[in-house]
C-alpha cells in the first residue's frame, strides 16, 4: 500500500513538473508581427522564396523571405514589398527570418 502512495505521489509532482516546463507554443496564424521592413525583391530562390535587399543607414542587407505565406500574390524580381518578421533574425548570408507577412507596395 506504502508503495502505491509513494508512486501515485512522484506522478503527481512529474506531473506538475511537467506542467510547468511546457512552453506556450503558438502556431504561424497565431505569432504577432514585431517588426516590419520595406525592400525590393531582388533575386527569385523558388516560387516561394526570395532574396529581398533591406537598405538602412546607407548599407544595403540581404535577407531570405518566404513568400509562400501570401499565396494570393505573385511576386517578381523589383517588386517592393513589406515583409513583417517575429524579429528574430539569423546571421548568414543572406540572412534569415521567420516571415509572417509579406504585402506587395502599390
Amino acid at each position: 500500500m506504502k508503495k502505491k502512495y509513494n508512486l501515485l505521489l512522484i506522478l503527481f509532482i512529474s506531473s506538475l513538473l511537467f506542467a510547468c516546463n511546457t512552453e506556450d507554443v503558438k502556431s504561424i496564424d497565431e505569432r504577432e508581427v514585431y517588426v516590419t521592413f520595406r525592400g525590393t525583391i531582388a533575386k527569385m530562390i523558388t516560387d516561394d522564396r526570395a532574396i529581398v535587399h533591406w537598405e538602412e543607414g546607407g548599407r544595403t542587407h540581404r535577407i531570405l523571405v518566404d513568400l509562400s505565406v501570401n499565396s494570393a500574390v505573385t511576386f517578381q524580381v523589383g517588386d517592393e514589398v513589406v515583409v513583417g518578421y517575429d524579429g528574430e533574425i539569423k546571421e548568414s548570408d543572406p540572412a534569415q527570418i521567420n516571415t509572417l507577412s509579406v504585402e506587395l507596395v502599390d
